[in-house]
C-alpha cells in the first residue's frame, strides 16, 4: 500500500492563495502590456473582465459599468 500525502487546511488555503494571486498577477501584466489609452480588460477596482463592448464604447476605460457609476457617486462624477 502506498503513502499519499493528505492535505490539511492550511495546505489547502495556501493553495488557492497561490493560485488567486498568480491569476491576479496575470491581470496586472496583460493590463501593463496594453498600449496607453486602449483601457484595461479588467477592472481595476472589482477585477472583473469589462466587456469588449464597453471597451469599445468607452475607450480608455479602466473600469467597468458598474464600478464606474460607484466612483462617479463617490468623486461628485469626477
Amino acid at each position: 500500500m502506498q503513502h499519499r500525502d493528505v492535505m490539511d487546511e492550511g495546505d489547502v488555503a495556501k493553495s488557492y492563495a497561490d493560485r488567486h494571486n498568480q491569476d491576479a498577477l496575470n491581470r496586472v501584466l496583460a493590463n501593463a502590456r496594453r498600449p496607453v489609452g486602449l483601457g484595461s480588460e479588467f477592472c481595476i477596482d472589482c477585477e472583473d473582465e469589462i466587456p469588449a463592448d464597453r471597451r469599445q464604447a468607452q475607450p480608455g476605460c479602466t473600469r467597468c459599468a458598474e464600478c464606474q457609476r460607484v466612483h462617479e457617486r463617490l468623486t461628485g462624477g469626477v
